[in-house]
């Protein structure tokens, strides 16, 4: 095995014991299920290179029959049991200081996660970590300020052809949204110009100039509008002329890192072949698919409620959007 594979790997393990909720455990083996990965004994092993356990959250992870590990990473057996016992984690027997067989009540306690986790996983090993926006590039990630005018660009066309209007801006130095906003107030025709590559050029320019004037007349900047609530966030971005839901969550996920599930026509395409096919129903079938708020809420409630992983999985499932030859399994 490459070291690039097991910093991937160890990637991977972290990310994925990092989202298990607080209450509740996974076995080594299960872990190495999910991930694929050779053998619980190498779960193990990563975990114990686990430098931070409030980020990483390796003291619920046990083995199969729920004993918990002598050799844990952060004091040995008894600080796991107590750290998941501070969870309210149930055991099968009461627990003292002289018992060095601890074990977990796997019936009340396993993590038994939802099919929609499951998918993300396997396309995180498909595909690897997207990165920062834009994913999978090899470039400079987009400044928070840069992703919201990429936002208004990428409406109703490619990537290639935002990113064209992306440079134009670049180069005369409007990829920020005070200097969008100044300029547009005596040049929102050029402004328009500048973009013409991303199609709709006249909309998406009175748009992206509407979006900047909002934000710098009333909050000053980007970040004192990232500290208001994703409520007020979502509900003051509707209300700008142009921004549907895809592009206000896009905004609120990417930008202003708030935790909302993007959806968009590749979500409803994943959706529909690999969690509703099965419907006997039609009509309900499209009525989830063809409905934002629900289908949204479908991811929301089968995943914890974590920005990374809500940036990752809507980048990889429109990666996967991209490569439909690819199977993930």
């Amino acid at each position: 095995m490459t070291s690039k594979n097991i910093n991937f790997n160890c990637k991977l393990v972290y990310h994925l014991v990092s989202l298990i909720p607080k209450g509740k455990v996974l076995t080594y083996g299960k872990v190495a299920e999910i991930l694929t990965l050779q053998s619980p004994r190498l779960i193990g092993q990563i975990l114990h290179q686990n430098q931070d356990p409030k980020i990483v959250s390796c003291h619920r992870v046990v083995f199969a029959d729920g004993s918990l590990s002598k050799n844990y990473a952060f004091g040995g057996l008894r600080q796991q049991f107590l750290a998941l016992k501070k969870e309210e984690v149930k055991f099968c027997v009461e627990c003292d200081r002289s018992q060095d067989r601890i074990k977990v009540d796997l019936q009340k306690s396993f993590w038994r996660m939802s099919k929609v986790l499951k998918l993300y996983f396997f396309l995180l090993k498909k595909f690897g970590f997207p990165g920062a926006w834009p994913w999978f590039e090899n470039g400079p990630s987009s400044t928070k300020e840069e992703i919201v005018i990429e936002a208004i660009l990428t409406q109703n066309t490619s990537w290639k052809n935002a990113q064209k209007a992306m440079v134009n801006l670049k180069k005369k130095k409007l990829n920020n949204l005070k200097s969008v906003y100044f300029f547009g107030q005596k040049n929102l025709e050029k402004l328009k110009r500048l973009i013409r590559s991303a199609g709709f050029y006249n909309q998406k320019g009175e748009r992206l100039f509407l979006l900047a004037k909002f934000i710098i007349k009333k909050y000053r900047d980007l970040k004192n509008f990232s500290k208001i609530s994703l409520e007020k966030a979502r509900e003051e971005l509707l209300n700008q002329k142009g921004v549907g839901k895809e592009t206000a969550d896009t905004i609120l996920l990417y930008a202003l890192e708030k935790p909302i599930f993007v959806v968009d026509k590749y979500t409803q395409k994943f959706a529909e072949k690999y969690f509703f096919h099965s419907l006997k129903k039609q009509h309900d079938r499209i009525k989830i698919l063809k409905n934002y708020d629900l289908l949204q809420n479908f991811f929301t409630k089968s995943l914890p409620c974590d920005i990374f992983l809500f940036q990752n999985y809507h980048a990889l499932i429109v990666e996967w959007g991209k490569n439909k030859k690819i199977k993930i399994f």
